[in-house]
């Protein structure tokens, strides 16, 4: 019996198409530009070296550069939602299955809020959000962050469904035991994945008879 759906935020409760994580990228290059006095080419080296160091450059932000994760992901993470739409069709969805339902996101709270009051999708039909802060800005990089995640609100995997649109991520969830649906725009699919759809509305339609 699944119990609990975990919902990734960018680009699987909306459509990556919307260009939000690509404003994201933009303020990281403006972030550092602004906070270090460097031009917008030394700041995209300073991002790129950071990726390929720690993967996410807010996981090297403080030990690289002396600045705090909270800052730096307040700045980048403050973009703008005015090219989503309303998902009625989601809100509905969502509030007719009896699991528990958090979104766990490696942005702030403050994010998510923007985007579920743009998109009119309920915040009050997820028991939590689990953002960076929340779990002490351990990011959805490897294995333990899931376990942590877990033990933070007593889930157990197998009974659990998390919804994602990065392969990676998929494959971790994967490992530690959840049932997986991988998310994408371009229709690809994740080998790692147990269901791959177009969108989360898709998802749901496919599922609700499994769901419910």
């Amino acid at each position: 019996m699944i119990k609990n759906l975990i919902f990734d935020l960018d680009g699987t409760l909306y459509p990556i198409s919307s260009g939000l994580e690509t404003e994201c990228q933009q303020r990281v290059y403006d972030f550092f530009s602004l906070k270090l006095s460097v031009s917008k080419s030394d700041a995209q080296n300073i991002s790129k070296q950071l990726l390929q160091k720690y993967h996410y450059e807010a996981q090297g932000v403080e030990k690289e550069l002396g600045i705090s994760q909270e800052e730096f992901l307040e700045y980048i993470c403050a973009v703008s939602t005015d090219n989503l739409s309303p998902n009625y069709e989601l809100n509905k969805q969502l509030s007719q299955l009896p699991q528990r339902k958090i979104i766990y996101t490696d942005s702030t709270f403050s994010h998510v809020r923007d985007v579920l009051n743009k998109t009119e999708v309920d915040i009050n039909l997820f028991a939590d959000i689990y953002d960076a802060a929340k779990g002490n800005f351990q990011y959805k990089l490897n294995a333990n962050a899931f376990i942590n995640f877990c033990n933070y609100y007593k889930i157990i995997p197998s009974e659990s469904i998390f919804f994602e649109d990065r392969q990676y991520n998929i494959s971790l969830a994967k490992s530690v035991g959840f049932k997986t649906v991988f998310i994408d725009e371009d229709e690809q699919n994740c080998k790692d994945a147990d269901y791959n759809f177009k969108s989360i509305n898709q998802a749901l339609i496919f599922l609700k008879d499994y769901l419910l």
